[in-house]
């Protein structure tokens, strides 16, 4: 990371009308990408020179995009003076337009509970809407942090998992049902059918549930090397209600392999993960630090 940024603009930065990621009753979220500003503000109608928040994104120097929330000037003048990132620089912009009329009761109510309520200090599960008045649909799964002021994750686009099986029942990209009970009276087996790709998860009943997306990397102490992973992202299984509920703990990485359970969390942040073929896996979880 050679380049400094001397001067943004940020409304000469394109927009994917498709990258649209989240609508709410009190929140829109887009993500500029390669074409032409101006479309947004056909389709959408109203001013996109005046968002109420600005997220920029970069790559740090160890491989991590980093996202930085602020108002207007600070977030300009924050850009102006950090290093920039690769060619393809995405910049993520919250509108306080209300779009509630375009959502039904369900749909903004998932909205609010994940995001809204969400979005200070804690993680929250994003989706990407291709059609913003007429269907949901679940972006590609990527990890992800938000904090506000201090933004740190992979992407934005994230599932917002099983929170209700029934929200993503017909969506012809998405189906996670569950695959029938393990043998050990503590775990419940479920397969993922992402996008065709069909992913088998292990399921701790009585404590955490991981969901299996893409990845990066994880630190292998046997190996003494980092190695390429799938992410997990934690859930919780309430037995009285039948359903499962995302945490609103960290998240986590794990290998490839996706099978596996939590055997322990030291104090300092890492997690050993028991693979079902026996390996042990330690995970770092990414940190709240501010950087």
């Amino acid at each position: 990371m050679n380049n400094k940024v001397e001067k943004i603009e940020i409304f000469k930065f394109d927009i994917d009308i498709e990258a649209i990621i989240m609508q709410s009753s009190s929140i829109k979220i887009l993500k500029f990408n390669n074409s032409d500003i101006k479309k947004a503000e056909l389709i959408f109608g109203e001013d996109l020179n005046n968002p109420s928040l600005y997220i920029f994104k970069e790559e740090t120097i160890d491989g991590f995009l980093s996202y930085y929330v602020g108002e207007t000037d600070d977030f300009l003048k924050r850009i102006k003076t950090h290093d920039k990132l690769k060619e393809h620089t995405e910049i993520i912009v919250i509108f306080s337009t209300d779009y509630s009329n375009k959502f039904t009761s369900q749909q903004r109510l998932y909205f609010e509970n994940l995001f809204i309520n969400k979005i200070k200090n804690q993680i929250y599960d994003g989706i990407k809407l291709l059609n913003v008045q007429t269907k949901i649909e679940a972006s590609k799964i990527h990890p992800q942090e938000l904090y506000m002021n201090n933004i740190i994750f992979e992407n934005l686009l994230y599932l917002i998992s099983i929170l209700d099986n029934n929200f993503f029942k017909k969506n012809e990209n998405i189906e996670i049902y569950n695959a029938g009970e393990n043998t050990e009276e503590d775990y419940l087996d479920i397969s993922i059918n992402w996008n065709g790709n069909l992913t088998k998860a292990k399921l701790i009943k009585s404590n955490y549930s991981v969901i299996v997306p893409s990845g990066s990397v994880i630190y292998e102490p046997n190996n003494n090397r980092y190695a390429p992973i799938k992410s997990l992202k934690l859930a919780r299984f309430e037995e009285n209600n039948d359903r499962f509920v995302l945490t609103e703990d960290l998240f986590f990485e794990s290998p490839s392999s996706a099978a596996c359970f939590i055997t322990g969390v030291s104090s300092n942040g890492w997690v050993r993960f028991q693979l079902e073929d026996g390996r042990k896996i330690d995970v770092l979880r990414k940190s709240k630090t501010k950087s």
